[in-house]
């Protein structure tokens, strides 16, 4: 029989990698706004 792949699973790695990159691009959106206390804070690059 020939059996044909939904587009899910044909697609699992992209979809595993934008769920995790979506994770990291809310984490690190969470820390940086508890790292910055106030308005107008910096951080020099170097």
């Amino acid at each position: 029989m020939n059996f044909r792949a939904s587009p899910c699973q044909k697609n699992r790695v992209f979809w595993v990698a934008a769920l995790v990159g979506l994770l990291l691009d809310q984490i690190s959106k969470y820390w940086v706004v508890y790292t910055f206390n106030n308005i107008g804070d910096t951080v020099p690059i170097f």
